[in-house]
């Protein structure tokens, strides 16, 4: 039996996925939780959180990954201190996965775009993008949208800010 915050007691949680049992015992999901509402929290403010020491949540964390469950870690970067902003692109494409193929070679090779994921909705690709200005930015974005014209419907920005 958990009583809120604790974890002290015997459990384990058991996930289904493509025909395979994953069970995570009480330490895990603790980690997995802190990791789930924040993905850029540090073990050690894991460790912190839970009353555990560095080595056991670094112990969790490992078999969270051999698992399969972490698939890779997030660094917490500070866009200001490197002078960049930080932005997201959302775009609405249609239909020509030739076409979108295209975009996403393009989006793996430009040094400015930093992470690019396809989306299900209104909005189904989101590109994040690393510009020194907003000239930049303008820059980078004519490009995208002159070369893939033909399957943009459309774009809107988000400025991303550390809080």
């Amino acid at each position: 039996m958990k009583r809120g915050l604790d974890f002290d007691v015997a459990e384990s949680v058991t996930y289904r996925n493509s025909g395979s049992n994953v069970v995570l015992n009480d330490m895990e999901l603790a980690v997995y939780s802190k990791l789930q509402r924040n993905p850029q929290i540090s073990l050690l403010s894991i460790a912190d959180r839970l009353d555990k020491t560095y080595e056991t949540v670094k112990s969790k964390y490992q078999a969270l990954i051999t698992k399969g469950i972490l698939l890779k870690a997030v660094p917490v970067i500070s866009n200001d201190l490197l002078g960049y902003e930080n932005t997201l692109c959302l775009y609405n494409l249609a239909p020509n996965l030739e076409r979108i193929g295209q975009l996403l070679a393009f989006c793996e090779k430009h040094p400015n775009i930093v992470r690019y994921s396809r989306t299900l909705g209104h909005v189904n690709l989101i590109i994040n993008i690393h510009s020194q200005n907003g000239r930049q930015l303008n820059e980078i974005k004519s490009i995208i949208n002159k070369r893939f014209s033909d399957i943009i419907i459309s774009c809107d920005l988000v400025q991303m800010v550390d809080l």
